[in-house]
């Protein structure tokens, strides 16, 4: 099932034998783990019937899947990095999933980067699997007012079309911001695209993507503004900055490549970015030569070697490409490049 049928199968309050959460998204994962334990064990009658165990250290597992419940109505097992159990311990789980007790819940979590491995050839018996994905754009919007009316807030429909045009890296993120977000106004109140402005344009995810936006639209001012707020940010190394753009322009190499070979489908596969990321990346590259593209690739890769080095002060390095590529890409919309 996927997560939202998964939410709606907790609504109605029945649990069954044995769960696996898999997919991208770990924070999901997480939090539906969390949510079942909820259910099925108070805060009082978790130290005696809880038991949380990795599958690369899973001693005990054996034991605490036989376990009847003490002073309880269940025992829960969670195996976290699942698909990192032995085959031994394997065939544990098997065993238990052949004739599940009334008074046992299983919960698994394990990534699905390489389901040819053991763990995702076996066909468990009594295993509901919940796929933990990112929603899609057109869902985000929904998840995130769900996310902050679970918490006491509301969110602007400008605020929430913002925050669903910033590609994070995944919804841990989202949330971390969200939650900041939430601090800026009172309990129950709305988060409007000010409250985001307010807070200094965005969290640490945001600033990032502002400033791989700005330089990719040509705006100067925005982009070096961009810059400076990256910079004030706590541990953020010029390194980053540059692996920021260097990602960002090797992504539009690969698009302008693909449309130069009519391979536009096969690009937004192999790129895996989201459907609005891709589609702006398209625009980015029309009217550009894929050689300005590669100019400021090489360019990027000689900033990185020279601060690392220690040939270049990393202040005055990256205020220069800053300038240089914001200023290639405006050239690019004004048609020049």
């Amino acid at each position: 099932m996927n997560y939202s049928d998964f939410q709606k199968h907790l609504t109605a309050g029945s649990l069954l034998p044995a769960y696996l959460f898999t997919g991208s998204e770990d924070y999901l994962a997480e939090t539906g783990s969390d949510a079942l334990v909820d259910i099925a064990l108070p805060l009082d009658e978790r130290q005696l019937n809880l038991t949380v165990l990795y599958g690369r250290e899973p001693s005990g597992l054996a034991e605490a899947l036989t376990t009847p419940p003490v002073f309880a109505r269940m025992r829960v097992v969670v195996v976290k990095q699942a698909h990192e159990l032995p085959d031994k311990m394997l065939d544990a789980v098997d065993r238990y999933l052949e004739r599940p007790p009334e008074d046992g819940l299983l919960i698994l979590r394990a990534a699905d980067a390489d389901r040819r491995k053991a763990f995702f050839r076996r066909k468990f018996a009594n295993l509901t699997v919940v796929d933990c994905e990112t929603p899609r754009t057109r869902e985000l919007g929904e998840w995130i007012r769900r996310y902050l009316q679970g918490i006491g807030y509301r969110i602007a429909a400008d605020a929430v079309d913002h925050l669903g045009n910033v590609p994070w890296p995944g919804l841990r993120d989202l949330v971390q911001e969200l939650d900041r977000l939430a601090l800026m106004v009172s309990m129950g109140g709305e988060i409007t695209r000010r409250t985001i402005e307010e807070a200094g344009g965005g969290g640490f995810v945001i600033q990032r993507y502002r400033l791989t936006d700005a330089v990719g639209r040509g705006d100067m001012v925005a982009a070096i503004q961009a810059g400076d707020s990256l910079r004030l940010w706590g541990g953020f190394k010029a390194t980053q900055l540059i692996g920021d753009l260097f990602r960002f322009f090797s992504q539009l190499w690969f698009v302008k490549r693909a449309q130069e070979r009519a391979m536009i489908d096969e690009a937004k596969r192999l790129l895996g970015l989201k459907d609005f990321v891709f589609q702006k990346h398209l625009g980015l590259v029309r009217g550009i030569a894929r050689d300005t593209i590669e100019r400021a690739i090489i360019r990027l890769h000689d900033a990185d070697l020279a601060i690392k080095s220690g040939e270049r002060d990393e202040e005055v390095e990256i205020d220069r490409i800053i300038i240089e590529l914001t200023g290639l890409m405006r050239a690019k919309a004004a048609g020049i490049a």
